[in-house]
């Protein structure tokens, strides 16, 4: 299987899941990603482990997704998949995220991308150049940032990375500050 038109299969709500529901349901329809889980060496590796993974949890996420991918885009399947083993494992790793609770779809959308990444990243070398952060240098932070990416990439690093830039205008004095530790400006 291979992504051609969007999915004709729905997800059943679990509980106050619906913030969820509609994530997944997103994160489905990115044509790169579900591609990437539908590819049979993808799925390969996901299936046997062979990444290398920080154990931070006792469970994996991307053999849930996988599992969850496969039965939104089996089109000989049902009309509607109700995604409890994947809602079971983010359950495990994410207490914000717990089955018959509503919960904050950005925050639900990055933990997945984050731990996806995590998971399916693949180390391209090893550098032990550790550059101090200036969070409020952007050229510190670009720097900090790509010498990571370069590092650690993975399909989702590739499709789903980017800055956030802070511009403050002061209503009064009209001064701009970028990236500055303080919520307003100082006139």
């Amino acid at each position: 299987s291979t992504y051609k038109s969007p999915t004709l299969i729905g997800l059943n709500n679990i509980g106050a899941a619906c913030f969820m529901n509609s994530a997944l349901q997103c994160l489905s329809q990115t044509k790169i990603l579900t591609n990437y889980f539908l590819n049979d060496k993808n799925k390969e590796r996901i299936i046997n482990n062979n990444f290398a993974l920080e154990k931070k949890y006792d469970t994996q996420l991307s053999p849930a997704y996988l599992e969850l991918i496969t039965n939104l885009w089996d089109r000989d399947g049902q009309k509607s998949f109700s995604p409890n083993n994947f809602m079971g494992t983010i359950e495990k790793m994410n207490p914000l995220f717990k089955k018959g609770q509503t919960g904050d779809l950005k925050d639900f959308i990055i933990f997945i991308i984050d731990q996806l990444h995590k998971e399916l990243k693949i180390t391209n070398y090893n550098n032990n150049n550790n550059l101090p952060l200036n969070q409020y240098d952007l050229q510190s932070s670009q720097n900090y940032f790509f010498n990571d990416f370069i590092k650690e990439s993975s399909i989702l690093s590739e499709n789903f990375f980017g800055f956030n830039e802070t511009t403050i205008e002061c209503l009064y004095c009209k001064n701009i500050s970028f990236n500055q530790g303080t919520s307003t400006p100082v006139c």
